[in-house]
């Protein structure tokens, strides 16, 4: 299995999403190779931090971040050396598969990129407790 991980998205970025990255290399041995997608800099930081050195992970470099406050479609056509776009890209040439964090910035990632309609996927609602 071969996953690219978009390792600036989420709302803390680089070091949960690494940190999640590195067990879930030691605990699923089916995984062959791991895109890590985002700043190499910072992403190479973590993986020094958790004293990762896994020849599976590959690092792709991106110059650009999408952030939580950007429009789906506006950071789909402005922001093409985004880590998400990179990630999808990654996809497009068949070489991954990946997990995607933001669903509505994903679906139109990928419409745009592969050009094709993705069935929607249902997420568990949040609740908040009183």
């Amino acid at each position: 299995m071969k996953i690219a991980l978009d390792a600036m998205g989420g709302d803390f970025g680089p070091p949960n999403l690494v940190a999640g990255a590195v067990m879930a290399l030691c605990d699923y041995k089916q995984i062959n190779k791991l895109y890590l997608v985002g700043d190499s800099a910072k992403i190479e930081n973590e993986l020094r931090k958790h004293q990762c050195n896994d020849s599976r992970i590959e690092i792709v470099h991106s110059t650009q971040v999408v952030e939580m406050s950007d429009r789906a479609w506006t950071a789909v056509r402005r922001k093409k050396d985004s880590s998400i776009s990179r990630a999808v890209d990654l996809i497009k040439r068949g070489d991954a598969a990946q997990p995607l964090p933001r669903a509505r910035l994903s679906f139109a990632h990928c419409q745009e990129s592969i050009g094709r309609e993705l069935r929607p996927c249902f997420r568990p609602r949040r609740m908040s407790s009183f």
